[in-house]
Protein backbone atom coordinates (compact mmCIF):
# COMPACT_ATOMS: atom_id res chain seq x y z
CA UNK A 1 0.00 0.00 0.00
CA UNK A 2 1.52 3.30 -1.02
CA UNK A 3 1.33 6.37 1.23
CA UNK A 4 -1.44 8.02 -0.78
CA UNK A 5 -3.66 4.94 -0.50
CA UNK A 6 -2.87 4.66 3.21
CA UNK A 7 -3.86 8.30 3.80
CA UNK A 8 -7.09 7.82 1.85
CA UNK A 9 -7.87 4.72 3.93
CA UNK A 10 -7.18 6.54 7.20
CA UNK A 11 -9.16 9.59 6.11
CA UNK A 12 -12.15 7.37 5.43
CA UNK A 13 -12.04 5.16 8.53
CA UNK A 14 -9.95 6.87 11.25
CA UNK A 15 -11.89 9.47 13.22
CA UNK A 16 -8.63 10.93 14.57
CA UNK A 17 -7.29 11.64 11.07
CA UNK A 18 -6.97 15.31 10.20
CA UNK A 19 -5.22 17.42 7.59
CA UNK A 20 -4.20 21.06 7.69
CA UNK A 21 -2.73 22.16 4.38
CA UNK A 22 0.32 19.92 3.85
CA UNK A 23 0.36 18.48 7.39
CA UNK A 24 -1.39 15.19 8.17
CA UNK A 25 -2.38 14.12 11.68
CA UNK A 26 -2.71 10.36 11.54
CA UNK A 27 -1.93 8.77 14.87
CA UNK A 28 -2.58 5.28 13.56
CA UNK A 29 -0.61 5.60 10.32
CA UNK A 30 2.65 4.13 11.63
CA UNK A 31 1.08 1.05 13.18
CA UNK A 32 -1.20 0.45 10.17
CA UNK A 33 1.65 0.80 7.68
CA UNK A 34 4.10 -1.31 9.69
CA UNK A 35 1.66 -4.15 10.35
CA UNK A 36 0.44 -4.12 6.76
CA UNK A 37 4.04 -4.32 5.55
CA UNK A 38 4.78 -7.13 8.02
CA UNK A 39 1.73 -9.13 6.86
CA UNK A 40 2.53 -8.55 3.17
CA UNK A 41 6.12 -9.67 3.72
CA UNK A 42 4.95 -12.85 5.46
CA UNK A 43 2.52 -13.53 2.61
CA UNK A 44 5.19 -12.94 -0.02
CA UNK A 45 7.55 -15.39 1.77
CA UNK A 46 4.81 -18.05 1.97
CA UNK A 47 4.54 -17.88 5.78
CA UNK A 48 0.84 -17.01 5.50
CA UNK A 49 -1.57 -17.62 2.64
CA UNK A 50 -3.86 -15.14 0.88
CA UNK A 51 -6.82 -15.93 3.15
CA UNK A 52 -4.70 -15.24 6.24
CA UNK A 53 -3.48 -12.00 4.65
CA UNK A 54 -7.10 -10.96 4.09
CA UNK A 55 -7.73 -11.63 7.79
CA UNK A 56 -4.84 -9.27 8.58
CA UNK A 57 -6.63 -6.56 6.58
CA UNK A 58 -9.82 -7.14 8.56
CA UNK A 59 -7.89 -6.89 11.85
CA UNK A 60 -6.24 -3.65 10.72
CA UNK A 61 -9.68 -2.25 9.84
CA UNK A 62 -10.97 -3.14 13.31
CA UNK A 63 -7.97 -1.30 14.79
CA UNK A 64 -8.67 1.81 12.74
CA UNK A 65 -12.31 1.70 13.90
CA UNK A 66 -11.13 1.47 17.57
CA UNK A 67 -12.67 -1.96 18.04
CA UNK A 68 -9.33 -3.51 18.95
CA UNK A 69 -5.90 -2.35 19.99
CA UNK A 70 -2.82 -3.38 17.97
CA UNK A 71 0.75 -2.97 19.07
CA UNK A 72 4.20 -4.45 18.62
CA UNK A 73 5.80 -6.61 21.32
CA UNK A 74 9.10 -8.42 20.79
CA UNK A 75 8.70 -8.34 17.00
CA UNK A 76 5.17 -9.74 17.07
CA UNK A 77 1.84 -8.06 16.52
CA UNK A 78 -0.34 -8.13 19.62
CA UNK A 79 -4.14 -7.79 19.51
CA UNK A 80 -6.24 -6.64 22.45
CA UNK A 81 -10.00 -6.28 22.55
CA UNK A 82 -10.94 -2.75 23.63
CA UNK A 83 -14.56 -3.77 24.21
CA UNK A 84 -13.54 -6.61 26.54
CA UNK A 85 -11.09 -4.36 28.37
CA UNK A 86 -13.76 -1.67 28.78
CA UNK A 87 -16.22 -4.22 30.17
CA UNK A 88 -13.63 -5.60 32.62
CA UNK A 89 -12.91 -2.07 33.82
CA UNK A 90 -16.65 -1.52 34.35
CA UNK A 91 -16.92 -4.77 36.34
CA UNK A 92 -13.91 -3.86 38.46
CA UNK A 93 -15.34 -0.40 39.14
CA UNK A 94 -18.65 -1.96 40.25
CA UNK A 95 -16.84 -4.28 42.68
CA UNK A 96 -14.85 -1.40 44.17
CA UNK A 97 -18.04 0.37 45.30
Amino acid sequence: MDNKTLLEFLERYDDSFDQEENVYYAGKAFIVKSILKWCADRRDRGVINEKQFDQCIVVIGRFVEDKIKLYWKDGNVMVESTRLKKRLNEINAEHEK
